[in-house]
């Protein structure tokens, strides 16, 4: 039984639908520079190298509900998933879903601890929802125009404001740069 995949499909700009039910590990760059890809199911998936389905502009339903650990550079560049769910998810390593500008759900329900770069640049997200999160990294939210409300646990009720008002002028700022 095969359960766990390391750098396969990469440039593969013809496939476009994949479920692989019995896998539980994907090592790093899996599927990674994969255009043509519009739905990807992973059932049993555990844990998630790096690299993971970073540019594939095509991605609209991803399911993963059973991983738990998800590495740097997870879906990193990809402009078509709206939404995502990810109930069992408890650690996210470094840029995690950095430049996805569709989307707009997000459910993280018992991530604990999260890296650099969470969720930045993300123009569309405008609620996300982290009620068990212990530890946020640097760069956390920066450059998301949209996002307008943010539940965290009661011990960083002293930042949530802060938090909202910086990943709005890091965009804003970005705007301005631009013209």
């Amino acid at each position: 039984m095969l359960n766990e995949l390391v750098m396969i499909f990469i440039y593969n700009d013809s496939l476009t639908k994949l479920n692989l039910p019995n896998v539980q590990h994907i090592g790093d760059d899996f599927l990674s520079y994969n255009h043509s890809l519009t739905e990807l199911e992973l059932p049993n998936v555990q844990q998630i190298g790096g690299g993971f389905l970073v540019v594939n502009n095509s991605l609209t339903k991803l399911e993963l509900p059973n991983v738990q650990r998800i590495s740097d550079g997870f879906l990193f560049y990809n402009d078509s998933l709206t939404k995502l769910n990810l109930p069992n998810v408890q650690q996210i390593g470094d840029d995690f879903l950095s430049y996805n500008h569709s989307l707009t759900e997000l459910e993280l329900p018992n991530v604990q601890q999260i890296g650099y770069a969470f969720l930045s640049s993300n123009n569309s997200l405008t609620k996300l929802e982290l009620p068990n999160v212990q530890r946020i990294s640097d760069d956390f939210l920066s450059y998301n125009h949209s996002l307008t409300k943010l539940e965290l646990p009661p011990k960083f009720d002293g930042l949530k404001n802060e938090i909202l008002e910086r990943a709005k002028e890091t965009a804003e700022k970005d705007d301005r740069e631009k013209n």
